[in-house]
């Protein structure tokens, strides 16, 4: 099933190249124009339905009387499209183009190490300059420097030994699939591991095929590694908290800890794993804190194995990163204390401009809402099934009471009208998703046992990247990428 979900994300990553919609978009835009040429003909009086009737019947008409010239129109129209968008390399074999602007500034990077032996276009004073942005001078570019970079020269190297007339913009592509296909495994591990192989596949298949990840790595953007990154911390977090020993407790913490520092060597936005991690292990412990305090009635009490592997995880976390973020972002802590100090509030205000900023006019900045994030996320009835899912992590596997079936069947209530309340704010919208979750808690404390109490705080983690991609969500068009994992992962629980 692991192979079978692998299989399926790969043969989907590589139908872009071999423009798939060419043919109808063809078509369409013929179409078009012989629609154009026809409403002259058309009755003035003739609108609304009845024109658009009348103007698809004349079009038809025209085809089937003119196939020969109709077909001879379309193939000039595919073979406009195709040059438009194909290019052909040394040995005459045709490569699509990147899909995405971004891709094109890590091509630059990559072609110059290539070369050169340094991802720079320039060098002054130490400082890697791009010199196509803020000409004549150029942009000392936090960007040049990302091991991504190094990766695709890698990948361009062995693609390139294997194939002398091998394209660097094709072997980019084949490192925008190769990174999607880092995440399948972790993603199949932590369903595998919450609701069985079944709920491994499809969490494999939903998070690996999100609309947003796909629309993001057209090219060899950078935004596969925010998907496959965590997805591997997670699962080492999810294994220290399954774990019955607190060495092996504190060794997926340390783990988690490597993979995020990784990450932050990749992507400025790395911190936004990290907090999710920890707000996640504040949780598990607060759980276990209670659960002990609910059955002993004795404040002492709280010292439990399972509290014990909470501890240590997140001691392991937090320790193995402190000391490594200093090697990935050598910036990290000097901008923490800066931003700490009592005058950095008082800076920043100073600072203002009163221009409005420039990213108001990026559409993938453009701020959605739950229907648009919807939209982005295979529709709203897989959304649906990802809230559902985020529920069921937090319910027993087995042993249901009278309590669990009704908070399932109220939340199924709840959860269908909230798919319809565009309007509402992110914060109500959360707070109404998480009385759900709160009242499925009470119930395992109050019918559950200790093993349910286990398996409910180790899903904690997952639950808070759901919550938290949600709401980051709302920022931008862009940010909905962080729902890809933990929604599919909700998704595989709920179908596993």
């Amino acid at each position: 099933m692991l192979l079978l979900a692998g299989g399926l994300i790969l043969w989907v990553r590589l139908l872009p190249p071999q423009l798939p919609s060419l043919a109808p978009r063809a078509e369409s835009l013929l179409r078009q124009r012989l629609a154009q040429r026809e409403a002259a003909a058309l009755p003035a009086e003739l609108a609304g339905e009845a024109r658009r009737v009348a103007l698809q019947r004349a079009v038809d008409a025209w085809i089937a009387a003119h196939p020969d010239d109709f077909a001879r129109d379309l193939r000039a129209e595919r073979a406009r499209l195709t040059d438009a968008l194909q290019y052909i390399d040394e040995s005459g074999r045709p490569h699509t183009y990147l899909g995405d602007y971004d891709s094109y500034t890590w091509m630059r990077g990559a072609r110059n190490l290539l070369r050169t032996g340094s991802p720079c276009d320039s060098e002054a004073d130490g400082v890697c300059r791009d010199t196509f942005t803020l000409a004549p001078f150029g942009y000392a570019s936090p960007y040049l420097g990302s091991p991504h970079i190094r990766v695709i020269a890698a990948v361009h190297r062995l693609l390139a030994w294997l194939d002398p007339h091998q394209p660097l913009p094709a072997s980019m592509y084949a490192t925008g699939v190769a990174i999607t296909l880092l995440g399948v495994l972790p993603a199949f591990a932590i369903g595998r591991r919450l609701a069985g192989p079944i709920g491994g596949f499809f969490a494999a298949l939903v998070s690996g095929l999100h609309p947003v990840l796909l629309l993001r790595s057209m090219g060899a953007d950078n935004d596969g590694w925010n998907v496959a990154l965590p997805l591997y911390a997670m699962w080492a977090i999810l294994a220290a908290l399954q774990s019955r020993a607190i060495a092996r407790a504190a060794l997926g913490g340390a783990l988690a800890a490597l993979v995020i520092a990784a990450h932050s060597a990749l992507w400025r936005g790395w911190s936004f794993g990290a907090v999710v991690i920890l707000a996640g292990l504040a949780g598990a412990l607060l759980l276990h804190v209670v659960a002990a305090w609910w059955r002993s009635g004795r404040a002492r009490a709280w010292r439990t194995p399972g509290s014990d592997r909470v501890v240590a995880t997140a001691l392991a976390f937090a320790l193995v990163l402190g000391a490594l973020l200093p090697l990935t972002d050598d910036e990290f802590w000097p901008g923490v204390l800066a931003q700490a100090s009592p005058g950095a509030a008082r800076a920043a205000e100073a600072g203002k401009v009163e221009w409005p900023s420039m990213f108001d006019t990026v559409s993938e900045l453009r701020t959605p809402n739950l229907g648009a994030i919807a939209a982005q996320s295979f529709g709203a009835m897989v959304f649906l099934v990802g809230w559902f899912g985020m529920l069921l992590m937090l319910l027993p596997r087995r042993r249901w009471q009278a309590g669990h079936f009704a908070v399932l069947s109220v939340s199924a209530l709840l959860y269908r009208y909230l798919l319809t309340a565009n309007a509402l704010p992110r914060l109500a919208l959360v707070a109404l998703l998480v009385a759900p979750m709160l009242a499925a808690l009470v119930v395992d404390l109050r019918d559950g046992e200790p093993q349910d109490v286990d398996e409910v705080a180790a899903a904690l983690p997952l639950v808070a990247w759901l919550l938290a991609g949600l709401l980051l969500s709302y920022e931008g068009l862009r940010y909905i990428l962080f729902l890809a994992a933990p929604l599919g992962i909700a998704c595989g629980v709920a179908i596993g």
